[in-house]
């Protein structure tokens, strides 16, 4: 029984760069229950790996994603510690096809919300056409993103993020799942959200004590970056 979920922010990105195939391909390695992965549109409709807005800090490309074409944003190569690396921005129909028969995926919308309609579009499409709308789960900040992916694909789990220390009630039934950051997760709001049917999932719990807290309070997963120490904390051999 695999117990309390864990799922790899971005992949295992200590040796790799975060959001690359390698980082994915490592996760998959340690036997993660998924991966979390961020996708964001380019200029003409691709959705690509990446998690910046701006392509400066994690790849060798400048200037917003928004304003960068696929196949521009193809012949750049990503960077690990400031230094460039041999690993591209994958799409996220690269991703898809490389790991949908290995693992699961978290795929968190990057959106604004006049991007939310067309981001949500494109994730729905793709997952369609692959087959994995009952296996992938989709998050997102965006209310409007969640929404609309749910409508069209209702078979599919969707969950709302949430980085403040409440969520309001209006909020609650628009998502079968909600990623909350582990701060502000307490035993009384993981009971109140299964009460409702909601997973509850913990946001970034990467040391010892936050990941035994996670576990003491009954949520359903941990989206952490440090697979390693999940793994030792809360599945103990």
């Amino acid at each position: 029984m695999e117990g309390i979920e864990i799922w790899a922010h971005r992949g295992v990105h200590d040796r790799h760069p975060e959001n690359s195939m390698a980082a994915f391909e490592e996760a998959v390695s340690r036997k993660v229950t998924g991966i979390e992965l961020d996708a964001r549109l380019t200029k003409d409709g691709e959705l690509v790996v990446l998690h910046d807005a701006a392509l400066c800090r994690t790849s060798t490309g400048t200037g917003p994603v928004r304003r960068r074409t696929a196949a521009h944003v193809a012949g750049l190569r990503l960077r690990k510690g400031g230094r460039e690396t041999g690993e591209g921005i994958p799409t996220l129909e690269e991703a898809v096809l490389r790991l949908k028969r290995t693992v699961r995926l978290n795929i968190e919308l990057k959106c604004t919300h006049a991007t939310a309609a067309k981001t949500a579009d494109r994730a729905i499409a793709l997952l369609k056409r692959h087959l994995i709308s009952d296996q992938a789960m989709i998050t997102s900040f965006s209310k409007a993103a969640v929404i609309m992916v749910k409508k069209r694909l209702p078979r599919t789990t969707v969950g709302l993020i949430r980085l403040l220390p409440c969520i309001p009630k209006e909020l609650v039934g628009i998502a079968d799942a909600f990623v909350l950051y582990h701060r502000f997760l307490g035993r009384s709001m993981v009971s109140r959200l299964h009460r409702k049917g909601k997973r509850v999932y913990a946001f970034a719990p990467s040391t010892g004590g936050p990941l035994r807290r996670m576990r003491r309070i009954g949520v359903d997963g941990v989206i952490t970056d440090d697979v390693d120490l999940a793994m030792s904390v809360l599945r103990p051999r």
